[in-house]
This record gives structure tokens, C-alpha cells and sequence, in this order.
């Protein structure tokens, strides 16, 4: 019993330090958007406003054949983003919920990025200050990808900025959606209350075997 207390207390830590493997639904996703500059567009070229701004909130929920490809003829998608003439194209999104710097990667921007684009991903506690965690690059056309970056030296973060930084012909590119890992303090309550289960057991007078006292 006690060897298989153990294994499931591992394969718990092992989740909750492993989360960015986890499916979609999984994720805090941005709730709102916070405001945006140039020229940020689907698609299609519908310029977005604050009644489109769902766009970049929520899961990702851009469609996928079997190939992968995203964007089908004539099908603009829930996307954001820009397209030429370059501009000073940027947005921020808010979550609700602060992400909190955990160990692994905290961020997933879900997009699309064309033959010379590169994009800048920022995050802040109080959407004023701004600390770069990353850039974006050049993908495969056509293909959705999963962008990950780390709070590095933030503490958490509550808003999460996309700039434009390649102002190139062919740099044009559109986010799905973005999110983050949970905080996860409720998988590390469960693990610590397991490791308090477990001791009990192995202190416990009805144990016929003393366990180690340093456990």
C-alpha cells in the first residue's frame, strides 16, 4: 500500500509540474482585451473593434482539417492580428486570473505567423509596466502553432501584450487565442495532503511495520 501511495503521489507531482502537456481545456485562456494599436485585423481584413475584441479571448477556435491547415478558402476564422502596410501594431489582453510564475512555461500564444514575421510577447502585473519574455517567429504558412514562454523574472502577470516587430513584406501573422498554466496550488494541496495521508498510515499503531521517521 505504502509503495503504491508513493507512485500516485509522484505521478500527481508529475501533472501538476508537467500542465503545459495538457489539453486545451486545461489552461486559463484571456478573458478580455485591454486595448490595441495600428491596424489589428481577422483574416479577412474586418478591422476588429471593441464588439470583436472576442477575436483574441477564450480557447483556441480556429477550425483544423486533417492536414492542419487553418485558414480555408474563404473562411476568416477567429483570429487577430495584422497584415500589411506595416503599422505600430499591437494588442494586450487581461486575464482574471493572475498567472503565477510556476516552474516550466507559463504563457501560450496560439498563432499563425507568415514567412518574415516576428512579434514581441510582453506580460505585466499592472498594464503599464511591460517585461519581455520572448519573440515570435516565422511558422509554417498557413499552420496554427503553439508559442510558449516563461515569466522569467515576473513574479505573475495579468496582461499579456503582442507587438509587431518585423515590418517586412510577407510579416503578417494572427493569434488564435492566449493563455497560460493554472496556478496550481490545488494539485500541490492534494499532493501535500496525500504525503499527510501517507505518513498517518505509516505511524499509524495498527501498521505491522514502523516506517522510517524521517518521511
Amino acid at each position: 500500500m505504502k509503495m503504491w501511495n508513493t507512485v500516485l503521489l509522484i505521478a500527481l507531482l508529475v501533472g501538476c509540474v508537467a500542465t503545459a502537456n495538457a489539453d486545451y481545456d486545461d489552461y486559463l485562456w484571456a478573458d478580455s482585451v485591454e486595448g490595441w494599436n495600428g491596424n489589428i485585423k481577422n483574416f479577412g481584413d474586418e478591422l476588429m473593434t471593441w464588439e470583436t475584441s472576442w477575436w483574441l479571448t477564450g480557447l483556441p477556435d480556429c477550425d483544423m482539417d486533417g492536414n492542419g491547415y487553418a485558414f480555408d478558402p474563404g473562411d476568416n476564422d477567429y483570429v487577430a492580428g495584422w497584415k500589411m502596410p506595416p503599422a505600430n501594431d499591437s494588442f494586450t489582453v487581461k486575464f482574471d486570473t493572475l498567472i503565477q510564475n510556476s516552474p516550466g512555461d507559463d504563457v501560450l500564444v496560439v498563432g499563425y505567423s507568415g514567412p518574415t514575421y516576428e512579434s514581441s510577447v510582453q506580460a505585466s502585473s499592472d498594464g503599464i509596466n511591460f517585461t519581455e519574455l520572448g519573440t515570435i517567429g516565422i511558422g509554417q504558412p498557413g499552420y496554427l502553432h503553439d508559442f510558449w514562454f516563461d515569466l522569467g523574472g515576473l513574479t505573475d502577470a495579468q496582461y499579456i501584450r503582442v507587438e509587431r516587430l518585423s515590418t517586412a513584406s510577407l510579416s503578417g501573422g494572427f493569434v488564435d487565442a492566449i493563455g497560460a498554466v493554472p496556478e496550481p496550488t490545488s494539485a500541490m494541496l492534494l499532493i501535500l495532503g496525500g504525503l499527510f495521508v501517507v505518513k498517518g498510515r505509516v505511524q499509524s499503531p495498527r501498521s505491522k511495520v514502523q516506517g522510517p521517521t524521517g518521511f
